[in-house]
């Protein structure tokens, strides 16, 4: 129709469609989804950072299959849903933006901590390892989860329908997101058990890279820190060790026990 109308136009005159369809079908032009591999890369490039982040590919590659998962249930329940109600063009950007955004961020916090745990505790059974996670890791996500639904929840009391059915579409990764990690994540990993350090990448162990040696060596002491790892603290007290006597002229204070440095670096193995 616009391009009817483009005809009769002069240097003095234009003439435009205006009116919901026009503008969802202009917003649909500029921001909509573009055919080419301009998304397609995006992943990619997701596996590329997990992989330097894991060390592992096998490890790298479970978030993102189930932020994968994750986001086709949530585009099959958002296709529902638009049985019930229309959506905006631009949900569809929003929506797999965070979406992918917070499935990759929960499954990585999951697959750290299972492995973490893993490493610390060696021939342990892998239920309670799973466990373990779950009750760690899986309070946070699902704390960090609900906390997002329910700051996204508050876009349904604008009266605007663009910034309702943003709302709606976050709210439904959001919470498939939850469900993917709370459920079949766990499940996945009790299945891989020790199999989810397969495929390291060579010369970079999950458990001795620099990084974990600088955080060990600053938690142990600094008679083990790196150069720059320590800053002398004030002395606000008796140092540990040493009475300082009680300023009221009675006892001396106890004794402060030394401080313990030596569960760090052995629940972290380096070697």
């Amino acid at each position: 129709m616009q391009d009817a109308l483009d005809g009769p136009a002069t240097g003095a005159l234009a003439v435009y469609v205006t009116g919901s369809s026009p503008l969802s079908a202009r917003g649909r032009r500029i921001g909509g989804p573009r055919p080419g591999p301009r998304r397609v890369h995006r992943l990619p490039i997701a596996l590329l950072v997990l992989i330097i982040a894991f060390g592992s590919l096998g490890a790298a590659g479970l978030p993102l299959l189930a932020g994968v998962a994750a986001l086709v249930t949530a585009f099959g329940v958002l296709g529902t849903a638009s049985k019930l109600t229309s959506f905006d063009v631009f949900v569809q950007a929003v929506f797999t933006m965070i979406g992918l955004a917070l499935g990759l961020d929960y499954c990585l916090f999951t697959v750290t901590r299972q492995r973490a745990d893993l490493a610390a505790h060696p021939g342990r059974a892998i239920a309670d390892t799973g466990g373990a996670t779950i009750a760690t890791a899986g309070k946070a996500v699902l704390f960090s989860g609900s906390t997002v639904l329910i700051s996204v929840a508050g876009l349904l009391l604008v009266r605007t329908p663009v910034f309702r059915t943003m709302a709606i579409g976050v709210m439904v990764a959001v919470a498939v997101m939850l469900a993917i990690t709370l459920t079949l994540l766990p499940a996945v990993l009790a299945l891989l058990g020790e199999r989810i350090n397969r495929l390291a990448v060579p010369g970079d162990a999950a458990c001795g890279r620099w990084e974990l040696r600088f955080a060990l060596a600053a938690l142990d002491g600094p008679g083990h820190a790196p150069p720059g790892a320590h800053r002398r603290r004030r002395d606000t007290g008796p140092a540990p060790g040493r009475r300082d006597p009680d300023p009221g002229g009675g006892d001396p204070a106890p004794a402060a026990p030394p401080p313990r440095t030596g569960p760090v670096s052995s629940a972290w193995p380096t070697g």
